[in-house]
């Protein structure tokens, strides 16, 4: 009973994850051609929402590092061991493989979706993995019709906790998205991604996917 139970709950999630993704496409789309009739509001920097957006973020970056060397007071530092090699490549191949999927989750060309899709499958498994393969086709559908290309990296990912068999990981993301409603002009994106991890024979695949704030 409680595992069907959680076999359930994990299909639910899964199926919310990827549903409020491609709405969130769709309201990307929406918003990013709203931001363009914006313009004309934004001269002080160049009109791009998004570019704001960028610039808070790289404020609060450099006041961070203005802090780094800065005198704490008293206190007492203390080595601390180094993990056994086993464990450093456990997690060195958790977030190998992190990576590996939030760049093709993240990376969809409205002319060739399916490669993109294909990637992700091969990186996935469970629940996940079922509601994604029913929510391609409505994906690719949209992409084609907003003639949508969508482009991202990782630029950081940490392990968050895990164990032999499973493990959680936070990836942040930069990238574009140009469409029709763009005027096929990238716009900035950027993401936090919780990615969690089941290994799978020699293989760690992703269970789940969910955007994080």
């Amino acid at each position: 009973m409680t595992d069907a139970l959680g076999s359930q709950l994990n299909s639910d999630r899964a199926r919310l994850n990827i549903g409020l993704w491609l709405a969130a496409l769709v309201a990307a789309a929406v918003v990013l051609f709203l931001g363009s009739q914006m313009w004309h509001l934004h001269s002080d920097d160049g009109g791009n929402v998004f570019s704001r957006v960028g610039n808070t973020l790289i404020d609060k970056h450099e006041k961070a590092a203005a802090g780094l060397g800065a005198d704490v007071g008293a206190g007492v530092v203390t080595s601390v061991s180094e993990a056994p090699s086993g464990d450093q490549q456990r997690v060195a191949d958790i977030l190998d493989a992190s990576t590996r999927m939030v760049t093709s989750f993240l990376n969809v060309d409205w002319k060739n979706p399916n490669a993109s899709f294909a990637a992700v499958r091969a990186a996935s498994t469970g629940a996940f993995r079922t509601q994604y393969d029913k929510s391609t086709a409505a994906i690719a559908k949209l992409a084609r019709r907003m003639h949508s290309t969508e482009r991202g990296e990782v630029i950081w990912a940490g392990y968050v906790a895990g164990d032999a068999d499973s493990a959680t990981v936070i990836a942040v993301t930069s990238g574009t998205v140009a469409s029709k409603a763009t005027k096929q002009q990238p716009h900035a994106r950027f993401y936090r991604v919780q990615l969690d991890l089941q290994k799978v024979g020699q293989d760690w695949l992703v269970n789940n996917l969910q955007f994080v704030s």
